[in-house]
């Protein structure tokens, strides 16, 4: 993998619930670029394993951006069939999200739950690696911020169960 996309959007638990993805991926893929697309870029703005971080935006113009990376990889973190259809018309290779009858159709892999209901999203989100690889580390969310922020990221990680 020489260029991944990252989708997430939502809440900001759902998006924090990304970093340890995002370790696993660089970990096992440490030459490749990583961009996310995100509306919570503070969350990765500082993170050294991504190269880039995208807003959302109209269609077309993202459409446009997203190409120019040339993503080999792409993982839908939330289920969104816009964001699903972005990836299918950039033509990426492979792209992976939670089974959702809505992107299923966009998508080349679909990845089922077998975590129960109501489990961590961190943990969820760990399941869409699965097409990728196997791995056994443990990956936990990792924030680069400043040392005030740092104390306020750490009350909210351990205030929402992280």
């Amino acid at each position: 993998m020489n260029n991944i996309l990252l989708i997430s959007t939502g809440t900001i638990a759902e998006v924090l619930a990304v970093t340890p993805a995002l370790s696993v991926l660089k970990r096992n893929f440490p030459a490749a670029d990583i961009a996310v697309l995100t509306d919570r870029p503070d969350i990765f703005k500082n993170n050294p394993s991504v190269k880039e971080v995208i807003a959302p935006q109209s269609f077309l113009p993202l459409l446009k951006k997203i190409k120019s990376l040339k993503p080999d990889l792409a993982i839908l973190f939330t289920p969104s069939v816009k964001y699903a259809a972005l990836t299918a018309a950039a033509k990426i290779k492979k792209r992976i999200a939670a089974h959702n009858i809505m992107t299923d159709v966009f998508m080349t892999a679909s990845v089922k739950s077998a975590l129960p209901r109501g489990e961590h999203k961190a943990k969820l989100n760990m399941e869409l690696l699965s097409p990728l690889f196997v791995f056994s580390f443990p990956a936990t969310p990792v924030l680069y911020v400043s040392k005030k922020e740092n104390e306020w990221a750490k009350k909210y990680l351990s205030d929402i169960g992280i």
